[in-house]
């Protein structure tokens, strides 16, 4: 404090801190410098992965063939393909997952804020726990009309486009939220979670699409964690250990998460690529053309999609997180301890930077490698829940942070596993498609759980265990469904394997320019 000056205004029966000129300057010169430094990186990028410049689609140099099953671009019609290019991977695709996955940690930053400071929070805009943990499974409940929208947008404006709509959608929450924060308005922050919840689902559900579009399909499970449970993972983990605990700087933090939520948007927007020049797998691309209703129809027909989705709806365990502090206070801690805990269950939510690339470097060996190491992990988390409803109890905090730690980390690792089997079994639906649907019942499931569980909690401490106990038997369905009648249709990996021969075979056979189209195969 003596060595730079603050602000403080009286906001009714708190004084508010306000940002220091020498704050302000930090705020607004950082984001300028790497705004200006994403744009020479555009410049770049863009002229190296430029299709006119690009010797993958030059037409000067080689000849061509109308073969439709090499079609790229998510297009249903044949365009004319350059057999001596075939897949390719490029180094920009490590760029392309970077810059979406900064704007998962901003997003999943801003989700964070109320339930990370909720103590001051309730006194900032007067209210009790309750309002604000029902706000926050709203919040997780409105991926379900989002997830309607990004399927009607997806078609029509692709990843980018319809991830450009969400990222404005979050940003414009974002700074409704500071609005709300300085005005103390419960209201107003009530239409700011809602605003910046529908543009969330725009982004995540694009996470399987963008590893199709970008990686071969040996190496996608890691950029699929990266691009959906990561993010979120590392930015919690980082933002609840200095997330604020007093109701004065409260407002000064939001405004600080605004500012990057938009700097994030505006890079994404700078960088971002569709696809490649080339596709980096030989299996087909799904269609985006597919109708959004028909193609869900079509997977819920499959009882692998569904036992997936049913494992996917514990894994993503939003409602734990969601339930920390509530849970904790009934039992005598408070805002910081709540803190501590919501951490370390994040902090093992990073378990798919050691499961994802172990399975995608074992799939080599095996194609079952995914599979099986999802298996495991479910019952890992089966134990580790069992082990929560145990230890929650008065003076066994350091029990408690264990084990949420290992609940995040057995159902981290499964999740992004989880999403990339779904991609395979419903090949060849849009992932999009599959990956939404997945994030809509999550959404929707998370919110019905917050819900009984806050029913339950009535009676207090004992309607908590009674709830995780419904987990438990919940958990233990799950694993019996993925040890015993889980079968790995893995249609996506088998038709990359099976265009690989055929292609490879094409390929050898020497093309003259007298030489006929060759049909396709």
């Amino acid at each position: 404090p003596g060595r730079m000056a603050m602000t403080k205004k009286a906001n009714g029966d708190y004084l508010r801190e306000d940002p220091s000129p020498t704050e302000l300057l930090v705020y607004l010169g950082i984001p300028g410098l790497l705004l200006i430094g994403s744009y020479i990186i555009r410049v770049f990028v863009h002229r190296r992965m430029d299709p006119k410049r690009s010797k993958e689609s030059s037409i000067s140099d080689a000849p061509y063939v109308d073969v439709d099953s090499l079609d790229y671009g998510f297009s249903t019609g044949s365009r004319a393909v350059k057999l001596s290019a075939g897949p390719k991977l490029y180094p920009e695709r490590w760029l392309m997952l970077f810059v979406y996955s900064l704007n998962m940690c901003t997003l999943s930053v801003l989700a964070s804020a109320l339930p990370s400071s909720q103590l001051p929070a309730q006194r900032l805009y007067g209210v009790q726990a309750y309002p604000i943990v029902t706000l926050m499974s709203v919040l997780v409940f409105l991926t379900l009309p989002g997830t309607a929208m990004s399927s009607f947008l997806f078609p029509r404006y692709g990843i980018k486009g319809t991830c450009c709509i969400g990222l404005f959608l979050g940003a414009l929450g974002a700074w409704i939220m500071v609005l709300a924060a300085y005005q103390r308005s419960w209201n107003m922050q009530i239409a700011a979670t809602v605003i910046s919840g529908l543009g969330g689902p725009m982004l995540a559900n694009a996470c399987t699409g963008l590893s199709a579009k970008w990686f071969g399909f040996h190496e996608r499970n890691l950029p699929t964690a990266l691009g959906s449970m990561i993010p979120g993972a590392v930015a919690g983990a980082v933002f609840n250990v200095f997330a604020v605990t007093r109701v004065e700087l409260l407002a000064k933090e939001v405004l600080f998460i605004a500012i990057m939520v938009t700097v994030a948007a505006v890079i994404f927007f700078l960088i971002f690529l569709e696809k490649p020049c080339s596709p980096p797998s030989t299996e087909e691309a799904a269609s985006t053309n597919a109708p959004a209703l028909s193609s869900i129809v079509t997977m819920l027909k499959d009882y692998n999609f569904i036992i997936l989705l049913f494992v996917f709806t514990l894994d993503g365990y939003g409602w734990g997180l969601i339930l920390v502090t509530s849970i904790l206070n009934d039992i005598g801690y408070g805002q910081h301890e709540a803190d501590i805990v919501m951490s370390i269950a994040r902090w093992g939510s990073m378990s798919p930077l050691i499961f994802s690339p172990i399975a995608d470097m074992l799939r080599s060996r095996d194609e079952r490698w995914p599979v099986w190491i999802m298996q495991i992990s479910q019952t890992g988390s089966f134990i580790a829940q069992l082990g929560l409803t145990s230890s929650l109890a008065p003076k066994m905090f350091t029990y408690v942070a264990f084990c949420f730690f290992w609940v995040g980390f057995f159902t981290s690792a499964a999740a992004p596993i989880l999403l990339e089997l779904v991609a395979e079994v419903t090949y060849p639906q849009p992932e999009i498609y599959s990956a939404g649907v997945c994030l809509t019942v999550f959404g929707v499931s998370t919110f019905g759980f917050v819900q009984l569980s806050q029913v339950m909690a009535v009676s207090g401490m004992t309607g908590y265990i009674n709830f995780l106990w419904l987990q438990n038997v919940l958990f233990f369905i799950s694993v019996v469904l993925v040890l015993f009648f889980f079968k790995a249709n893995l249609k996506r990996t088998n038709r990359a394997l099976d265009r690989s021969q055929v292609q490879g075979g094409i390929l050898s056979d020497p093309v003259g320019e007298d030489s006929d189209l060759l049909p396709s195969p």
